[in-house]
């Protein structure tokens, strides 16, 4: 209806100028003199249900988008995902110490050390009921990453009978653990999960590298006759 006159009905190029136009507006896009129409899904509750794949009368398959949808994908193929890229990392950590000390021992016992920090995380984790989730997968591969270079600096000192220098580790454990401390007094949720982790993990790679690491080098040495 008109404002001037309820009783005289607007024409249509009038209705899409007025309020009617905007709200249509947010419902179709063109691209190329193409139209294309945008809905809307409500969806459930239960984080773990991801709508499934629409397909229209013509057989397209209608692509569902969103931050809500592309958070639940991710979380549906992240357990998937989590043991490569995991694998992968230490793998890196070992050939990167490999590189620095030329010593197979050194290099495991690196990602032994990477990998022990990575479970006493999780575990730290599942006491303090923080969920794993993609989010807080940089927080564990950088707790992993800061054992497998400390372990690789402690061997490497060991090997050349030289005072170890644990300063710098422990200050860049210190700077870790603060920032982790200062996000977990964030009132955002996600921070402060993230900052728990970081601040886990900081404190298990340096104890983790520079003293079980160590045990570990000289353990994967010992040749089968000294060790029977």
């Amino acid at each position: 209806r008109s404002a001037p006159d309820p009783n005289q009905l607007p024409t249509p190029a009038a209705a899409l100028d007025g309020p009617l136009g905007r709200w249509l507006d947010g419902y179709h896009a063109t691209r190329d003199a193409v139209v294309a129409l945008r809905a809307r899904i409500h969806l459930a509750p239960d984080p773990d249900v991801v709508p499934p794949a629409l397909e229209a009368a013509d057989g397209r398959t209608l692509t569902v988008r969103g931050p809500a949808i592309g958070g639940r994908l991710q979380a549906a193929g992240f357990q998937d995902t989590l043991g490569i890229v995991v694998f992968a990392q230490l793998w890196l950590a070992a050939f990167v110490v490999w590189l620095g000390t030329r010593s197979l021992p050194v290099s495991i016992a690196a990602a032994l050390a990477g990998l022990s920090t990575q479970t006493g995380m999780l575990a730290a984790m599942a006491y303090l009921e923080v969920p794993l989730s993609a989010a807080l997968l940089p927080a564990l591969l950088l707790g992993g990453a800061s054992a497998s270079i400390a372990a690789g600096r402690a061997c490497r000192a060991i090997d050349a009978k030289t005072p170890l220098f644990a300063t710098g580790l422990l200050v860049v454990s210190a700077c870790q653990g603060v920032a982790g401390l200062a996000l977990v007094a964030s009132s955002i949720p996600l921070w402060t999960q993230i900052g728990t982790v970081a601040a886990v993990g900081a404190v298990l790679a340096s104890g983790t590298g520079l003293f079980v690491a160590p045990g570990l080098a000289q353990l994967l040495r010992r040749s089968p006759k000294e060790a029977a």
